[in-house]
């Protein structure tokens, strides 16, 4: 009766951990690891072309940053990101009688096309947006200053959604 209930219950031990995988907790060279390593190692490789507006230059600056954040070595693959950025300027709807509306929404909406120049062919491509706020006052100053820091925070924003665009597209090729 003990052996029989013993058996049964490593039959069942045995079953249950069946599908189970011993591995170190901080191991590196886990499939993941290795998928992760070689998608951050194409997204720094990634040449971003010469801007052609002052809103692409603060996207390209941004994508920059946000893309070989960790690294020092030459790009090496030819993987070459097209950026084509436009914003626009909507009112939130409150306003005052005397001034008209007084908050803002600066949105800018950036193209892109992610080639690979050495096969030939696009690898992705889509658009992403990002939206700041500001209010205006009655300096003139003020409002050119707030428009212009809204403007940086929606393409940081447009930035990043693309830097998760292109790392999600470089990962699927994998």
């Amino acid at each position: 009766m003990i052996n029989r209930l013993r058996r049964t219950l490593i039959l069942s031990f045995l079953l249950i951990t069946a599908g189970c995988q011993i591995q170190p907790l901080h191991s590196t060279n886990s499939l993941e690891t290795n998928k992760a390593t070689k998608t951050q190692t194409l997204l720094q490789s990634i040449i971003i072309e010469e801007p052609k507006s002052r809103l692409d230059q603060l996207v390209r600056n941004e994508l920059n940053f946000k893309l070989s954040a960790n690294t020092s070595s030459p790009n090496t693959n030819a993987l070459i990101l097209k950026l084509d950025s436009t914003k626009t300027i909507r009112s939130v709807g409150i306003s005052d009688v005397d001034f008209g509306p007084r908050a803002f929404f600066v949105t800018v909406k950036s193209e892109y096309i992610l080639s690979d120049q050495v096969k030939n062919m696009i690898i992705t491509k889509g658009s992403q947006q990002g939206t700041g706020s500001y209010d205006r006052v009655d300096q003139e100053f003020a409002n050119i200053r707030s428009e212009r820091d809204a403007e940086i925070r929606a393409a940081k924003a447009a930035a990043l959604r693309i830097r998760h665009a292109l790392s999600l597209a470089l990962s699927k090729d994998q």
